[in-house]
């Protein structure tokens, strides 16, 4: 009887763990999404030749 009572809070516990990990992990991507969302900033974007190709034979 005690066993079971322990086992039952330790995987109330994990449960938990796993929710707090995946609700953090969920709340970091949406912040990142919602940082790279919309126009470029000025400095962000291409010049057109901002970029030098070496090429080989």
């Amino acid at each position: 009887m005690m066993l079971r009572t322990v086992l039952r809070r330790g995987l109330r516990l994990i449960a938990l763990a796993l929710v707090v990990v995946v609700a953090l992990i969920g709340v970091l991507a949406a912040a990142f999404r919602l940082q790279f969302t919309g126009a470029p900033a000025g400095w962000a974007m291409s010049t057109g030749n901002d970029a030098l190709w070496l090429g080989h034979m």
